[in-house]
């Protein structure tokens, strides 16, 4: 079994300009000049996941702020629904400024999401925070996977 183990999807309304920001972030920040492979859409990565014979891409979402978790969360169920047919599973999502940590862990733990995905970088904190400290060993007693970028 093929698994991609690191992916991402963009809504179709901001993928384009998502990608762009990300490939002036790589030049600007490592003076590499990067170019996405495929259109950064969930059809995009269903069709080259197919095309290249990978079993299963799992996404790793990332909130950037603290009104994204809940909606995030709520479409990787949905998507994770299909996976047979899309062969895509999306993991959940979490951002360290979330007061009410616990109960979106919970949800995430509900909706069977498996794992979540931090990222310092793009949450504006360092790994050893508290705040990421205290969502690790809630996660982690529910039984979650924590993926870090």
């Amino acid at each position: 079994m093929i698994i991609d183990i690191h992916t991402h999807t963009f809504p179709d309304r901001i993928a384009e300009s998502a990608i762009v920001g990300m490939e002036e972030n790589i030049l600007k920040g490592q003076g590499m000049e990067v170019k996405c492979a495929r259109i950064p859409t969930f059809k995009g990565l269903s069709d080259s996941t197919k095309k290249a014979g990978i079993d299963l891409s799992v996404v790793c979402p990332v909130a950037t702020n603290v009104t994204q978790p809940e909606k995030i969360n709520r479409s990787s169920a949905k998507v994770n629904e299909k996976m047979d047919e899309t062969k895509i599973f999306n993991f959940g999502a979490i951002h360290p400024n979330c007061e009410n940590y616990m109960e979106i862990i919970d949800d995430i733990v509900a909706m069977e999401l498996k794992a979540i995905k931090l990222h310092p970088d793009y949450q504006d904190t360092y790994f050893n925070d508290i705040r990421y400290k205290r969502i690790i060993s809630y996660a982690t007693e529910l039984g979650l996977i924590i993926s870090v970028h």
